[in-house]
């Protein structure tokens, strides 16, 4: 006997139907009949017979309406936000990303390939992957969009050149420079030196990781001369309709319900929703989310 119960959670649908949801059979006819002359199989046969059967389960499961029941009269509005207050710079010298590849390649290890990525304010993320004769990092290490710098060509041959194409890479996305710490700031080191920044608040590099998580990933002595992360910030805040001025909490700092009394119907003018993350709405007998 078939259990009605157990077929609708492995065909994974769910009773989330509302008044504006398109009733779409997840297979059409064409796709479930078998063709003329096709070549029937046991195969084909059960496949077709599964496509009927999902698009059975997908009939019940719009076959109810989720309680649209939702709250008339709202108390109050609080709206949860995510800022950024400082932008990621980071100054990175003694790079060798050349000697730690060839390295690598010698040791037929991905795991010692010279690699990192960084996400700018938009929260779009890059990696830098340096790669030597189709030696190039794990494809599990890489985040977001993969820049491969190949090593062997001549004009990145060498530690100061392959980091001069790393700023080339990033130029596009990125405030970044490149040099010899010795051409600044005087004596012996000769060692390169990348500068990176995000041009509007926010980023992360390598993930918000401490340096010295990775550093041994850029260079044979790693150092970071400065390593700050575009921090965020989580804001609430409540429109009061009894009191039009606007009320900011911090999400470190408690929040004290004594600021959401007395509130007694949601007015939100246009626009207002559009850089929120999330955002409750209170009334008498109801808690709404959204997010």
């Amino acid at each position: 006997m078939i259990n009605i119960s157990t077929e609708f959670t492995d065909y994974g649908y769910t009773f989330n139907r509302s008044l504006s949801s398109v009733i779409q059979l997840p297979y059409t006819k064409d796709e479930v009949l078998l063709g003329v002359n096709e070549l029937v199989n046991g195969y084909n046969f059960n496949s077709s017979i599964d496509k009927l059967q999902s698009n059975l389960m997908y009939l019940y499961s719009v076959s109810k309406i989720a309680q649209p029941n939702l709250p008339k009269l709202y108390e109050g509005f609080i709206g949860r936000a995510t800022y950024a207050t400082q932008k990621t710079e980071v100054i990175l010298k003694n790079l060798t990303p050349y000697s730690l590849a060839v390295t690598a390649h010698s040791n037929e290890n991905l795991d010692e390939m010279p690699y990192f990525y960084v996400e700018d304010e938009n929260n779009k993320t890059f990696t830098i992957a340096y790669d030597y004769y189709g030696i190039n990092p794990s494809a599990e290490n890489r985040r977001g969009d993969t820049i491969r710098i190949d090593l062997t060509k001549g004009e990145y041959g060498g530690d100061f050149l392959a980091v001069y194409a790393t700023q080339q890479a990033l130029s596009a996305y990125f405030q970044v420079n490149s040099y010899r710490w010795n051409d600044v700031y005087g004596g012996t080191n000769a060692w390169p030196v990348l500068e990176l920044s995000t041009f509007a608040p926010g980023g992360l590099f390598f993930g918000g990781q401490s340096f010295n998580t990775f550093g041994s990933l850029l260079a044979e002595s790693p150092a970071a001369v400065k390593y700050q992360q575009g921090t965020a910030t989580e804001l609430f805040k409540l429109w009061p309709n009894s009191d039009t001025r606007n009320i900011q909490y911090v999400s470190e700092d408690p929040i004290e319900s004594k600021y959401f009394n007395y509130l007694t119907s949601l007015s939100v003018e246009e626009g207002t929703l559009s850089g929120y993350k999330s955002f409750f709405c209170v009334s008498p007998r109801h808690i709404s989310f959204k997010c």
